[in-house]
C-alpha cells in the first residue's frame, strides 16, 4: 500500500487466468487476442475455464482473457471493455455473454434502451480494435420480463452483421426444455455437466469468430459510456492499493474506519456508477456524489465476500447523476453478515475505484 503523492513502482497488468496445461509458446496466431466479457456464468465456475483451455489447445499462440462481472447490467460493459483493453490489450476479437436477468426484468428497461446499449457496446469494441460477437445463454425469466433482451440482441446482431450464437431459445428448439433444465442448477447457472456442454457448444463458434476481420459498423448511440480514473484527484496522503479482481488489476483508494475520502473532480461529471470491491474486509460506508445528493449506502460485504470481486454502485439506476465531489466515509462493519466460507479479514476497509461516466455522443 502506498500513499497518494508518493512515488511508487508501477505495477504491470495482472496475468490472465491460465488454462491447465496451456502452452505459452509463441505461435503463428500471436497477432490475435480474445477478450471474453460476461456476467455470472463467465465470472463463476461456468463455461469459461473449459472454453479457455479448449480454445488455447486448438489455437496455441492466441491469448484468451476473460473479464467476469457478476450481478451487473449491460450499462457497465463499455467501460470495462476500455479498462480491459488498457490493461491487457490490444484485442482482435471479443465475445460478449451479457444477457442478464436484472436488465431483462428491470422496470426501467425498454427496447430503445437495449438497442442503445448494444450500439455503444459494439461501437466500443470496434474502437479498441476488436471484432465483436455475442453468445446468448438460457435463463429462466418466468413471467417477469420487462423486455425480451434475447430477441432484441438477435435482431440487432442480424441487422448489423454481428455474429451471435443462440444457446437460449435456439437450444430450447433443438434439444427441448427437459434437457435445457437438466444442465442448470438454478434459473441461471449451469451444473458442472452443463458448463462443459456450453463450453463445447461455444468453441466452434469462437474458432470461426476469430477468423473474421474487424468490420467498422456505422453505429450512432446517443450516449457513450466510459470511465474516469480518480487517482490524480485524490488528496495527498490517501492510501492507494493495487487489487486484482476479474483479471483487472486496478489501483483503488483505501478508506478506513474513521476516515472520509473527499475527491474534487475539478468539473461536473455525469456518472452512472462507482467501481468498488466486495471482499472479506468489506462493510458499509456512506456515499455522497454531488453537492446536494442524499447519502447512499455503499455495501461491500455479503455472503459471497469470501472472494474479492468487482462491483458497481449505480447512480439513479444507471441513468446517471451529475456531481463534482465524491465523498465516502462513516465506514463500519456489518457484524450480522458472515461470508459463506472463510473468515473476515479486519480491519474493515473500503476500496474505491473509477467512476463510470455517461456523456452525449
Amino acid at each position: 500500500m502506498t500513499q497518494h503523492g508518493e512515488v511508487k513502482a508501477a505495477a504491470g497488468p495482472s496475468e490472465p487466468d491460465a488454462a491447465p496445461g496451456a502452452s505459452k509458446t509463441a505461435g503463428p496466431d500471436d497477432g490475435r487476442k480474445v477478450l471474453v466479457v460476461g456476467f455470472s456464468n463467465t465470472l463463476m465456475f461456468g463455461y469459461a475455464p473449459r472454453l479457455k483451455q479448449s480454445f488455447m489447445e486448438a489455437r496455441d499462440g492466441i491469448d484468451f482473457v476473460r473479464v467476469g462481472l457478476g450481478a451487473q447490467q449491460p450499462h457497465v460493459v463499455p467501460a470495462f471493455i476500455r479498462l480491459a483493453a488498457r490493461l491487457h490489450g490490444p484485442f482482435s476479437h471479443v465475445l460478449f455473454e451479457i444477457n442478464t436477468s436484472a436488465f431483462t426484468r428491470h422496470p426501467l428497461s425498454s427496447d430503445e434502451l437495449a438497442v442503445e446499449l448494444l450500439s455503444d457496446i459494439v461501437l466500443t469494441a470496434q474502437e479498441v480494435g476488436a471484432e465483436p460477437g455475442f453468445v446468448i445463454l438460457y435463463r429462466d425469466y418466468g413471467d417477469t420480463r420487462t423486455i425480451d433482451f434475447n430477441a432484441l440482441t438477435r435482431t440487432f446482431c442480424a441487422a448489423h452483421g454481428v455474429p451471435v450464437l443462440d444457446r437460449a431459445e435456439g437450444l430450447l428448439a433443438e434439444r427441448g426444455e427437459p434437457f435445457v433444465r437438466s444442465i442448470l442448477r438454478d434459473d441461471v447457472h449451469t451444473t458442472p455437466e452443463g458448463s462443459r456442454f456450453i463450453a463445447d457448444e461455444i468453441l466452434p463458434f469462437l474458432l470461426d469468430h476469430i477468423e473474421r476481420p474487424l468490420t467498422r459498423r456505422p453505429l450512432t448511440p446517443r450516449f457513450r459510456r466510459g470511465y474516469l480514473d480518480i487517482l490524480d484527484r485524490l488528496p495527498t496522503g490517501t492510501a492507494v492499493e493495487r487489487m486484482e479482481a476479474s483479471n483487472l488489476g486496478l489501483d483503488y483508494a483505501v478508506v478506513n474506519e474513521g476516515e472520509t475520502l473527499t475527491v474534487d473532480l475539478g468539473r461536473d461529471v455525469v456518472a452512472l456508477g462507482l467501481v468498488y470491491l466486495y471482499g472479506p474486509y468489506g462493510g458499509q460506508a456512506d456515499l455522497r456524489f454531488g453537492a446536494d445528493s442524499a447519502v447512499q449506502a455503499l455495501v461491500s460485504m455479503d455472503r459471497m465476500s469470501h472472494v474479492t470481486r468487482i462491483a458497481v454502485h449505480p447512480f439513479a439506476s444507471h441513468r446517471g447523476m451529475t456531481g463534482r465531489t465524491l465523498r465516502v466515509g462513516n465506514l463500519r462493519d456489518l457484524a450480522e453478515v458472515v461470508p459463506l466460507r472463510g473468515d473476515k479479514t479486519p480491519p474493515v476497509r473500503q476500496y474505491v475505484g473509477p467512476l463510470l461516466t455517461l456523456d452525449p455522443a
